[in-house]
């Protein structure tokens, strides 16, 4: 049976999932996480897209992005390649990394925006391994980090997310770490 065709949405917001083949683990060790951060960094300046949130787990990662939609499928396709060469040379593996295709799905309205970013930021919480605040491999430490004001050499377009809650951290902090159960996907 032929798979369905990938959906565009107008907006041109996607929430990504880049899942490991069998879910496999994805990453080893830290090293694993900064490289893929690396070939993530370069693959949104080739391809022009914004990304408003990421968390990266064991098996899967999780991204919300903007890209226009002739970019959306070799962006990733390109991202997937480049990691998984790395991580197949550094085990000396050859094979898929990653199960089938991405998963996306259109962000269209401005609810759901602030929901599947709030989801993928509270995703190593509500999978036991640690509180949002304190996970290293997550936008979030992005989001609340004050001290770098100027966004220098992050992944994530913080303007977007924080200006639905007019700027203000605090608020954002505290909407974001709510566990009100409302962000289940």
């Amino acid at each position: 049976m032929p798979r369905k065709p990938r959906e565009y949405g107008i907006s041109n917001v996607y929430h990504i999932v880049l899942r490991g083949n069998d879910r496999q683990d994805i990453f080893y060790d830290e090293q694993d996480r900064y490289i893929f951060l690396d070939r993530l960094k370069e693959n949104k300046q080739k391809f022009d897209y914004s990304i408003y949130a990421y968390c990266l787990m064991d098996n899967h990662v999780h991204m919300i992005i903007k890209v226009k939609d002739e970019f959306l499928s070799k962006s990733m396709q390109v991202l997937e390649t480049r990691y998984s060469t790395y991580f197949n040379k550094k085990l000396n593996r050859s094979g898929h990394l990653f199960e089938n295709r991405f998963f996306s799905k259109k962000v269209e309205s401005l609810n759901y925006f602030l929901l599947v970013c709030k989801y993928v930021h509270r995703n190593p919480e509500k999978a036991g391994m640690e509180r949002t605040e304190n996970y290293k491999w997550s936008s979030f430490k992005d989001y609340i980090n004050e001290k770098d004001e100027t966004n220098k050499n992050k992944i994530i377009d913080r303007g977007v997310l924080l200006h639905y809650f007019n700027d203000n951290l605090k608020e954002f902090k505290k909407y974001t770490l709510l566990n009100d159960d409302k962000e289940q996907m």
